[in-house]
């Protein structure tokens, strides 16, 4: 009778913590984009993926310093907030396009406003992007090395990219890419034969956690290179095969 008491009274103390409202952390500046209080577990993602927004208190724990003011710091907010690992990351706002952007990387759970009910979760894993300057892009290795030099560059204490080799077949060159315990997930430059200066990237889908991860990714390298690489169009597997309109951002 004492193990069966213990247990309606851990299950309505778990109800009730799940109940209870979410606290934003008081140092959030007012705006839509918030960490909840309580809920950091100081894994640095903020501080590597936007830190123009994030900062820590006292107890290491972040905040947002200062919300998005551009489209492209609304993405750098989106993708950080996915790549946080408990979804400490909230957001409070109603902009319809930032809901559904939520919604299609299935995280409803981090708004306090429902996204609408009739938008799934979607991937998507093919880009084409336009590659201008210097240095010009002659092959699928040449921009796949572009690509690894960026994730070499990126690498610190928190997390440590691996790459295996290139192997060029055609106008494609393949390469295989891990963030973690060796598990290699590839990616594919394709030369678009009508315009010297567009390529296409796809990686295949695993249905694994990792196909977003890989998005995230490859969206990092190209918003921090805006001045290099220019009109991205991100499709999902369906929308490329049957030429539907793409958007600028994988989610």
């Amino acid at each position: 009778m004492f193990a069966v008491r213990l247990a309606h009274e851990l299950c309505s103390k778990l109800d009730a913590a799940m109940n209870e409202p979410v606290r934003p952390h008081p140092k959030n500046v007012n705006g839509p984009f918030y960490v909840e209080y309580g809920c950091c577990t100081a894994c640095d993602v903020p501080m590597q993926e936007a830190p123009n927004h994030f900062a820590c208190d006292g107890d290491n724990h972040c905040y947002v310093c200062r919300q998005p003011e551009a489209e492209t710091e609304t993405t750098d907010m989106i993708g950080t907030a996915l790549m946080a690992e408990f979804q400490c990351i909230r957001y409070r706002g109603d902009d319809p396009d930032v809901l559904r952007r939520f919604a299609e990387l299935d995280m409803r759970g981090t708004c306090d406003i429902e996204p609408p009910a009739r938008i799934n979760p979607v991937i998507r894993n093919h880009v084409r992007i336009n590659v201008n300057g210097m240095p010009p892009v002659a092959t699928p290795k040449e921009l796949a090395q572009e690509f690894i030099d960026h994730l070499m560059s990126e690498n610190n204490g928190c997390r440590q990219f691996k790459t295996q080799p290139i192997q060029i077949s055609n106008n494609s060159a393949l390469f295989q890419i891990s963030w973690y315990d060796d598990h290699f997930h590839p990616i594919v430059f394709n030369a678009v034969s009508d315009s010297p200066a567009e390529w296409h990237i796809q990686y295949p889908l695993k249905n694994h956690t990792a196909d977003r991860g890989i998005g995230t990714v490859v969206s990092n390298w190209l918003n921090r290179n805006s001045t290099r690489f220019t009109n991205i169009r991100w499709y999902t597997e369906s929308d490329w095969h049957h030429h539907k309109p793409p958007t600028s951002t994988p989610w």
